[in-house]
């Protein structure tokens, strides 16, 4: 994934579900490295969003990633973690990456997985 020409912004990886309910518990998993060399700045952002596609929540579930492959595996219960507390029926779980600016940055990525368990 490359960054724009000069441009450090956020963009849309995928639209993720409709919640059900309140999340319980998040795992994700995923296999990735920023460029390899300058500064690190890839990174992926889970937004939750009301009906009017505001932003309730954010969560940085990895950090910045490494300039070499990293598999990465997080798990995070409801009770640590305000992103999940702030989860409820009918809010939109978005993934978006930022992959950084100052000239075409890249990012690798692969396999990435998300698990919710809904309760």
């Amino acid at each position: 994934v490359r960054g724009g020409d000069y441009v450090d912004v956020d963009r849309l990886f995928f639209l993720g579900p409709i919640l059900p309910s309140k999340i319980e518990r998040l795992m994700c998993s995923i296999k990735w490295k920023d460029q390899g060399w300058g500064n690190r700045k890839g990174r992926i952002i889970l937004l939750l969003k009301d009906e009017q596609d505001q932003v309730i929540a954010s969560y940085d579930p990895f950090g910045l990633a490494e300039h070499e492959w990293k598999q990465q595996v997080t798990r995070t219960e409801i009770m640590e973690n305000p992103f999940l507390q702030s989860s409820r029926k009918n809010l939109r779980l978005d993934f978006w990456l930022h992959v950084g600016g100052g000239g075409g940055h890249v990012m690798f990525l692969e396999n990435f997985c998300a698990v919710l368990l809904v309760h």
